[in-house]
Parts: structure tokens; sequence; C-alpha cells
């Protein structure tokens, strides 16, 4: 079984999520921290359950998720992995989080590009990434059947979806991701979405205004 860990970070109230096994081993998922505090909040919780950053994971490329790249990076030594589709936004943090007056250090390179399918090793359990283009073209979610959680990034909220009108945003394609991919998963799955509470597949499948 896998643990979930949530923090809200930076002016967006952005969730950055730590995903941890017994052992210890741990996922970094989208940091969006970018201040000292925030960072020390990570930190602090991080150091304090002994975990081992084995993965940096970004869901997709938009500036508030991934402002604490380049300090995760420089303080643990993950492997840090994208999707090749949002490589443009990575590249362009500074320049994004400059238009909306937010500090920035540049993020680095992905070690590696992440591919639907496969799956991410956490102690004696996995993440398995699925790819959910729509919000962003190389948005993904983190899926774990075991724990049955998946974190969406911002492909999926409590009553809303994600906007599609930021570059290379598609309204039909975001669709497609919630509808076939999304909701093919049990609909007990818990969905930690990129802001905001959890929710839960049954419930947005049920009651989301945008998909009924």
């Amino acid at each position: 079984m896998l643990k979930v860990k949530k923090f809200v970070f930076n002016y967006l109230q952005e969730n950055t999520f730590v995903l941890y096994a017994e052992n210890g081993d741990a996922a970094i998922v989208d940091p969006g921290c970018n201040s000292m505090a925030e960072e020390q909040l990570l930190q602090y919780f991080i150091d304090d359950n002994n975990l081992n950053p084995k993965y940096l994971v970004n869901t997709h490329g938009h500036f508030d998720h991934i402002l604490g790249n380049a300090f995760v990076m420089s303080f643990y030594t993950p492997e840090f992995v994208a999707h090749q589709d949002d490589m443009f936004l990575l590249e362009n943090l500074v320049e994004s989080a400059h238009y909306y007056n937010v500090p920035a250090v540049a993020s680095p390179k992905p070690d590696r590009f992440l591919l639907h399918g496969e799956r991410l090793t956490l102690g004696d359990d996995f993440i398995e990434i699925l790819h959910l283009p729509g919000h962003s073209p190389g948005s993904v979610g983190l899926y774990s059947p075991s724990s049955a959680f998946i974190v969406v990034g911002d492909v999926l909220f409590k009553g809303s979806i994600g906007r599609t009108d930021l570059p290379m945003g598609n309204y039909d394609t975001l669709m497609n991701s919630i509808n076939n991919t999304l909701f093919a998963l049990p609909h007990d799955t818990v969905v930690y979405p990129g802001h905001g509470p959890a929710t839960s597949l049954g419930i947005e499948f049920k009651t989301n205004p945008f998909l009924i």
C-alpha cells in the first residue's frame, strides 16, 4: 500500500504530492514550492519520515506545478520523469511564471520521458502512468491499483474539469481522456487533483456538471 501526503503551494494553491512506500521509496509529484518556507515544508516531511525520493514526476508542465523542480533536483537525487509532449512548457517555465509576476528558476531537463502504461516501482508496489492529454498534450495520471487512487494533475477536479484554453489544450481530447481512460478505472478510485480537494471517479461520473 502506498501512502499519500499533500501540500498546497504557491499563490495558485497548487497541490504537491509525495507518494511513498513502507520501505521509504518516494515519488515527489508536481513540486509547486516557490519560497524557502514551502521548500522547507517539503524537505522536513521527507527527512522526518526517512524517505528516499526515487522519482520526481511532473503530471504536466504548467508553471505552477513545476516551480520546485530545480529545488528538488538540487537537494535530492531522484530520477526526473515527465512526458515528452510537455517539454515546451518545461522549457518556458521562467517566461510563463514571469507573465504572472512569479519568480522562477529554470527547470532541469527530465532524465527520461514517460510512456503510457509504464510502471514506476516504489518498494514492493508501483504506480502506473496513464497518458491523459487535453489540458496539456503531455498530461499524465499516476495510478495505484493496490491503493485505489490516481493523481491526475489538472485533468479532472471535484465538480469540474481542466482548462483547455491554454496553449495546446484541446477540449475533445480532454473529454476522451476522461471518458475513455479515467472512467475505465474502478469508480471507487480516489482522485487527487492538482488543485482543490480529493474526490472519486464514481462521484464525478455521477455528479460532475461538465460530464453529465
